[in-house]
């Protein structure tokens, strides 16, 4: 009760006001206690049960869905729209441009990804793979022009190319190179680089995939390129119906084609097309070509299109058998894989093979061959003009034209 003379409040019961003694007129009784009603029991025991649940799941399961969110999902590709309509839209450093212009956060779903149970090729190559909303779908891989992105080598378009799980565009057929050279075209462009090269080896054209897929389609005379120069591989500027030319990188486009999902694909073996009237020395099979081919490289590629090289010569019995071979053809010269058009001076076996043995000859003049430093006289022959089948290095087409490819 509050004190009418000090206002300040006493216990109940008190006759008298405990701070000034002041009468307390109808303090009387005991003090009233708060009970705890029914519902304040019911909130408290559902309160106390949360708080329990919660731990108990905690324990159980800590943080899993913070520290795990799942992968995928409708939150890929969230700007797929950001990319314009524009052929040719990207600039360098991101991954937009190409037909159609798209960016790449995410990679749409692949409706032609094999089941991921018990699968350790495919699905795991094609869940890093970034693939464009823009690329095109052709029989299950995917394909995309990238256009003005500035790149300085073709290394660096592969690498831009695998940096989004891809690779360089590789061509196995008539089909695929119409599709393609069509998907450049519609790009507003009107050629661009493939994954088709002879940086390693000049005149050893390799594929950037493991897999070697033997279909080539060279314009006419292609590839004429020189030495360290012309090792990029590109849809003629010249011949508008798909066909390729060697190129420089950046002297005729610096646009490229990046293709994603062909995982699970072998190696393609070039089956040995090997003519009927071949001969045969220790288990290899030799032929003599004159077909027009005009250049070293283009013979080359001729041999690899049918499963072989250009000949190595790995002793005097495997020369001499191929020389008597030339001779009864009725050939004075024949080319072999040997070539210092890589490097002046430096001579090299085709495809990387290698062999200790050179039989270089001595011409009319009794200079001993090799003995032009001229970039034009890169490839070795056997000729009747030296001595009991030694080696002339010529130009090729300078004296003939012929070849001879092996197959092991």
């Amino acid at each position: 009760m509050r004190c009418p003379r000090c206002n300040k409040i006493n216990p109940v019961g008190r006759p008298q006001c405990i701070y000034c003694s002041a009468r307390l007129e109808g303090n009387y009784g005991t003090q009233r206690k708060r009970a705890v009603t029914p519902v304040n029991w019911v909130l408290i025991l559902t309160l106390t049960a949360s708080i329990i649940i919660v731990v108990v799941l905690l324990l159980i399961n800590p943080f899993k869905s913070i520290l795990n969110p799942p992968s995928g999902g409708s939150s890929a590709n969230p700007t797929a729209d950001s990319g314009g309509g524009d052929a040719g839209g990207g600039s360098a450093g991101d991954s937009s441009g190409g037909a159609g212009g798209g960016s790449q956060n995410e990679p749409p779903a692949d409706p032609n990804a094999p089941a991921d149970e018990n699968n350790d090729d495919g699905p795991a190559a094609e869940r890093s793979a970034q693939i464009p909303d823009d690329a095109v779908e052709i029989d299950g891989n995917y394909y995309l022009v990238y256009t003005d992105m500035g790149l300085s080598s073709m290394d660096a378009c592969e690498s831009f190319c695998e940096g989004l799980g891809g690779h360089l565009a590789v061509i196995t057929s008539d089909k695929l190179n119409d599709s393609l050279y069509d998907l450049v075209r519609a790009a507003g462009v009107n050629t661009a680089i493939i994954g088709y090269s002879d940086s390693k080896i000049e005149g050893n054209w390799e594929w950037v995939t493991d897999a070697q897929p033997s279909y080539t389609n060279w314009g006419k005379t292609e590839p004429n390129g020189a030495a360290d120069e012309e090792d990029c591989c590109i849809f003629s500027t010249t011949e508008a119906n798909g066909k390729w030319n060697d190129s420089e990188f950046g002297y005729e486009t610096r646009d490229f084609i990046c293709q994603w999902n062909d995982y699970g694909v072998e190696d393609e073996p070039i089956a040995a097309d090997i003519p009927s009237d071949a001969v045969e020395f220790n288990g290899h099979y030799y032929y003599i070509f004159d077909n027009g081919k005009d250049n070293w490289s283009e013979a080359q590629s001729y041999c690899k299109s049918r499963g072989g090289d250009l000949v190595v010569i790995n002793n005097e019995e495997e020369n001499a058998f191929l020389y008597q071979y030339m001779k009864d053809q009725g050939h004075v010269q024949a080319f072999i894989g040997y070539s210092d058009e890589e490097s002046e001076g430096i001579w090299y076996w085709v495809s990387g093979k290698s062999s200790n043995y050179t039989d270089w000859g001595v011409n009319d003049d009794g200079e001993t061959e090799p003995n032009s430093d001229s970039r034009w006289e890169n490839f070795a022959q056997l000729d009747v003009d030296m001595i009991a089948g030694t080696w002339n290095d010529s130009s090729f087409g300078q004296n003939g034209r012929a070849y001879i490819c092996e197959w092991e």
